[in-house]
Parts: structure tokens; sequence; C-alpha cells
């Protein structure tokens, strides 16, 4: 399978921006967040673009498509658009096949546990006063209540994220599980692309024919070959 593989156009930022009206040739095209700010509009610039017009989509929310806006409702208004295109799939913990291959999808976020239990709690604070994230997003609480999203719903997020990919990745190919709000993650969870350390992480795409997965925010070269296929 082809995969045409990109993420972080920001087209609210460069209006005129659009994809090519030729690409290359491609089987699925991968967009893993932050198109554009929120998923309804970025559902629309894939829709405006020629070259993917009658291919499979499969795009992942990034953590700038939830900017100035709340969290919930983001989901539910790319969920509910996004239906009306049978060939774009908005993969919020979720995972769809296509021609025999199965894709895994979540935002993931991040746990800011990367460096240990000591290091966790402070690099909480410092994101939660620094980072943008924290501040242009809102979330609803289960009681209604619209607050700031915080660093403890990043990491409350990114378990729920974790054990979706987990459980999903356990039951083998060509299942789906059916997500369920609260799961937590399994006490020896299988190995998953992380999140940012201290930043919070963009959308995590696994695709399991390659055994790698497609993430965001890589600001540095990467090299390597996990499990097999060369990234």
């Amino acid at each position: 399978m082809r995969l045409y593989v990109t993420s972080d156009w920001h087209l609210e930022e460069q209006p005129l921006w659009t994809f090519p009206a030729e690409m290359p040739d491609f089987d699925v095209a991968v967009i893993a967040g932050d198109l554009e700010r929120g998923i309804v509009a970025a559902i629309r610039q894939i829709r405006s673009a020629p070259a993917l017009k009658d291919k499979p989509v499969v795009f992942v929310p990034g953590n700038h498509d939830f900017d100035e806006a709340v969290f919930q409702d983001v989901i539910a208004e790319g969920l509910a658009f996004a239906a009306e295109y049978p060939n774009i799939h908005v993969l919020h913990r979720r995972s769809i096949t296509i021609a025999g291959v199965r894709f895994v999808g979540a935002t993931l976020w991040t746990d800011y546990a990367l460096y240990g239990p000591a290091r966790t709690k402070p690099s909480m604070v410092w994101a939660g006063q620094m980072m943008p994230d924290h501040t242009s997003i809102k979330y609803r609480e289960d009681t209604g209540h619209i607050s700031r999203f915080m660093p403890g719903h990043a990491r409350a997020e990114h378990k729920r994220d974790r054990a979706f990919i987990e459980e999903t990745v356990r039951m083998g190919p060509g299942r789906h599980p059916r997500p369920r709000p609260g799961r937590r993650a399994h006490k020896n969870p299988l190995p998953v692309l992380g999140a940012d350390a201290v930043g919070v992480a963009g959308a995590q795409v696994g695709v399991e024919a390659l055994a790698q997965g497609v993430g965001q925010h890589l600001a540095h070269q990467m090299d390597g070959q996990p499990g097999g296929p060369e990234v």
C-alpha cells in the first residue's frame, strides 16, 4: 500500500496555500492533524483538493485542531461532519480497515512521564504556565463546567488514547473495538510511539502492515528501522 503522509499545513495561517492539483500516486492519504484549525475546516480543505476527492483519507486530529474551541465540541462536530463523506475517516480513538490494512488513530497528547515520575509533575506545572495549548483550548468537565485544557486533562486523554491503541492492537487484524470513555491503560502496555516529553503531542496513527507509527511534530531528522521498514 502506498501512503501519502502529511501534517501541519496550518492553512489558517497560510490562506494562499493549497493541495497541489497533481500529487504522487498513492492509495491512502494519511493526514496527521493541524491541516487547518478545527476538524470541520480540515475536512473542507480535503474536499476541495481534486487529488484527494476520490481517495481514502485518514485524518487524525492534532493539538491545534482544538485551538480556541471546546475539546469535546471539536470532536463531536468533526465526526458528524465527516460522516457525510464516506472516503474521509476521522480517527479519534477509532480504527478503520482499508484494502486489508487496519489504521489505528488517536491524538495521544502526552502523560508528561517520559523522564520518570520525578519529572512528571514539574513538567505539568511548566506546561500549564507556558504552553499555548493550555490557554487556547477549552475543556468541558463531567459537571458541564468549561475550564482551560489543563495538563491533567492532557494526561487523562493520553491514557484513554493509549489504552484504546493497545486494546485494538491486541485484538488482532481486522477487529475494531468500540471506544469507552475512562478506559484504563493495561498494566503491561505494548510499545506505542510516544509523545513529547513536556509538550503536547500531535496526532498518532499506526499502520499495522508497515509496523510503524506516523506522528506530528518531529522537529529533527530521524532515520531508523522500527520493526522492519525504514523511516
